[in-house]
Order: structure tokens, then sequence, then C-alpha cells
């Protein structure tokens, strides 16, 4: 659970660097959103996972349909308008392990991906 709260910290800090009040407003509420999901499963398995070679395939640029179709629905996801840029980003579990995958979109083409855990 401790992992999932400095994650929101860590997305909040991020995200803040953008400015906005309606990203803020949303960022806000992720802490609860991950409380939640820890909430949702004791056995620290998230229902959405991913494997390591699936997340490792992934490239920049690709279509947020054609990594939809690759991965399935995420655990969780946000999204948010920032200077004309939309942003949208996916957490999944990782298959086998413990941890997170946050993948992220910028209108519409995966951008960045990270692991947390």
């Amino acid at each position: 659970m401790v992992r999932w709260i400095v994650i929101a910290v860590v997305l909040v800090g991020a995200v803040s660097l953008f400015g906005g009040s309606a990203v803020l407003a949303s960022v806000r509420e992720l802490p609860q959103r991950a409380v939640d999901v820890v909430k949702r499963d004791d056995s620290g398995q998230s229902a959405a996972q991913v494997s390591s070679a699936e997340f490792l395939a992934l490239r920049r640029g690709q279509p947020k349909e054609h990594v939809r179709e690759l991965l399935g629905e995420p655990e969780t996801s946000s999204s948010a308008s920032v200077e004309g840029v939309e942003l949208e980003c996916w957490i999944y579990g990782v298959s086998g392990s413990t941890g997170a995958f946050q993948i992220c979109f910028a209108n519409g083409r995966l951008s960045s991906r990270f692991r947390y855990g």
C-alpha cells in the first residue's frame, strides 16, 4: 500500500510541473484511487496483468489502440489535457510479481513507460 502512495506522490509532483488546475484536480484523486486498487485485491496482484516481455516489446509512437489490443484493459487509467496535449496513462500489474507498469500516451501515441517496484 505504501508503494501506491509513493507512486501517487511522484505522479503529483511530475504533473504539477505542467501546471493547470484541471490536471491538478484529477491528480489529487490519485492517492485515493491507488488505495482503492490495493483494497480490491488482498493478494497484491491486480486483475490486469502484463508480463515483462509484453512491457518491453512496447515502442514509443505506437497508437493507443494497438497497445490496448496487445495488453487489454488496464487496472486503472487517468487522462488530462495540458496546453493542447491530450495525456492518458494506464496502470497494469506485473504478471508473476509485485509492482506496476505505467504506460502513458500523448495525443494517442505511446510516449513513456515505467515500471514501479
